[in-house]
């Protein structure tokens, strides 16, 4: 049996292992997608192991916090439409609690409160991805638009030796 492979070409050697090499492809494509559909699933398992959140900072206790004096630090993304609160003698790590702010509204109220109270206010916007779009949306048109004109181009001189 082994005299005989070595007298084999590589394209006969090919022939005969056809059919294992099917076999393996499809059992890679099964294990592949065994494994895309387990990360897909157990992928949000590390966020199970989170501690658990504190109950959420609503707009009155904030202000209620801000008049008792109890908020060092507030950083508003008025992008998000969120703050972030650190409050008095916690950690900047875990003291960052997030509050959802009224949409629209310059929150002139928290502004001012801020400000009676001294306490330090910060404004920054978080990246906007309207611009990335925009430029990835408008890409894409000018590509499909090449490619409808690359295929004309190519097509033009075949309709005219049709005529």
């Amino acid at each position: 049996m082994k005299q005989a492979e070595k007298n084999m070409s590589v394209g006969q050697l090919a022939r005969r292992n056809r059919g294992l090499r099917g076999k393996g492809s499809f059992m890679t494509g099964a294990v592949t997608a065994l494994w895309l559909t387990l990360q897909g699933t157990l992928g949000g398992m590390p966020g199970l192991a989170q501690e658990a959140q504190r109950d959420p900072l609503s707009y009155s206790d904030l202000l209620q916090k801000m008049e008792a004096g109890e908020v060092s630090r507030i950083e508003i993304d008025p992008v998000r439409g969120v703050a972030q609160v650190q409050l008095e003698g916690e950690s900047e790590q875990n003291a960052r609690q997030e509050v959802t702010l009224f949409a629209g509204d310059r929150n002139s109220e928290l502004i001012e409160a801020a400000r009676q109270n001294n306490v330090d206010l910060e404004v920054q916007r978080s990246s906007d991805g309207s611009a990335v779009a925009w430029l990835i949306m408008h890409g894409l048109v000018i590509f499909v638009l090449l490619l409808v004109l690359m295929t004309v181009i190519r097509r033009r001189p075949m309709l005219l030796d049709k005529q």
